[in-house]
């Protein structure tokens, strides 16, 4: 009998001996991680709260600084590193450097009501960079 399994991918974001961020595509994941929980660590489910957005591939961080405030080089935001209220057009959120396509890519955090404005600033900037919406393509385009 397996002791462990596969429940999903998480993402895990320190920010600090008093708070963890926890992502994850598992609906239950917060029950889960409560369950585990040790005496005075509390788990809040804040799913319905930011919006996700993933901006992928080689012109992905030229788009995303044009639209900077902060440096986002690869000095400044390393692979798999993340920073916390970067303004992103003028918008307060995390990024994080990950990139789910097995190439260039950020992760961006935001609360839900400020995603049609990212939206509407990534898809005017975008245009001369190429960009696409596309869901789902990188299960096709990695073979996951």
């Amino acid at each position: 009998m397996p002791r462990a399994h596969m429940v999903d991918d998480r993402k895990v974001f320190y920010h600090g001996p008093d708070r963890v961020m926890v992502i994850g595509a598992n609906p239950r994941l917060a029950d889960g991680l409560a369950l585990g929980a040790g005496p005075g660590v509390q788990v809040r489910d804040c799913g319905a709260d930011f919006a996700h957005v993933s901006v992928q591939g080689p012109k992905s961080r030229a788009l995303l600084q044009e639209l900077a405030g902060d440096d986002l080089s690869n000095t400044a935001l390393c692979y798999h590193d993340f920073r916390d209220g970067v303004a992103i057009a003028g918008i307060p959120l995390q990024i994080s450097r990950l990139g789910f396509t097995g190439g260039l890519g950020c992760e961006l955090f935001l609360p839900v009501a400020r995603t049609p404005d990212l939206w509407r600033a990534l898809t005017k900037a975008g245009q001369k960079h190429g960009l696409r919406s596309v869901r789902g393509s990188f299960r096709r385009t990695r073979g996951y």
